[in-house]
């Protein structure tokens, strides 16, 4: 990933943290790959059951087309998941930050009763030597307790090109159906004239979180940013990003406001 944070709709729509088991496998020469599992849901340490919140998941995803011969390496993925679950104590709640994990939850649907949720996504990522664009939008049903369905989604869409000439189709791992991390063609070295791998990277993404009554906010954020990979083990991120967000207060009176967001990090894997 190329960002500081995720997109917003992981934060809000999209379960993070699980125990469980799980199989999968791939086909065609690892052109297609599939995975299901059985999970419970577990508190913020991880650690922590939620007894009785399970959910059954699953995910397909594909390689429709794939160029690694001479010139530049191209590539598209393609991929879809869904999710069924259910809320053993009917509570349930939706909010995310402005992409930045300092920053308060803009959008916040507050506790609501309902008693399960489906959640759908559909992904897609096309590659072009140093140039590729990624896109996903996920859909959350959550089922209201005394019925009716509260639909929340998210979606994003972002840019990247290599500066340096790398390109993610040699970072994609079939077998996962997901990119890895990046190689630089040469690691930064001052003594051998090596500066890494440059990338630039734009992002919109949209969040949704009003429906059926519920008024959670709807939260738009545009996220440019600089990497600089020294190695594949160490990385350096830039990114500002302008988040724009609607949302009802207390007296029901529509709101409106923006917040900037500069940050870095410097990451380095073992």
């Amino acid at each position: 990933m190329g960002f500081v944070e995720r997109a917003s709709l992981n934060e809000a729509l999209v379960p993070s943290r699980n125990n469980g088991v799980q199989i999968s496998d791939t086909a065609f020469e690892d052109r297609m790959g599939w995975a299901a599992g059985w999970f419970t849901e577990v508190d913020k340490t991880s650690i922590n059951e939620m007894d009785g919140n399970h959910h059954v998941t699953g995910r397909l995803y594909g390689v429709p087309y794939l160029n690694e011969g001479d010139g530049k390496p191209s590539m598209w993925h393609v991929g879809m998941a869904g999710s069924v679950a259910n809320i053993q104590d009917n509570t349930s709640r939706h909010r995310a930050r402005p992409e930045g994990h300092l920053a308060p939850r803009l959008v916040d649907t507050g506790n609501f009763a309902a008693d399960g949720y489906y959640l759908g996504g559909l992904e897609t990522a096309f590659v072009h030597g140093p140039f590729s664009v990624q896109a996903e939008y996920v859909h959350h049903k959550s089922d209201l307790v005394g019925g009716g369905n509260a639909d929340f989604a998210g979606w994003y869409a972002y840019g990247s090109w290599f500066l340096t000439g790398e390109s993610r189709v040699d970072a994609y791992k079939p077998k996962l159906g997901f990119y890895d991390r990046i190689k630089p063609n040469r690691n930064f070295s001052l003594r051998n004239g090596g500066l890494g791998a440059w990338e630039l990277t734009l992002r919109y993404s949209n969040l949704d979180l009003n429906d059926a009554g519920i008024m959670g906010g709807e939260m738009d954020v545009v996220t440019a940013g600089l990497n600089w990979y020294l190695s594949p083990s160490v990385r350096a991120i830039f990114n500002y990003g302008i988040a724009n967000v609607e949302r009802l207060d207390r007296t029901g009176t529509l709101r409106d406001g923006s917040v900037d967001i500069a940050q870095f990090r410097f990451l380095v894997n073992f």
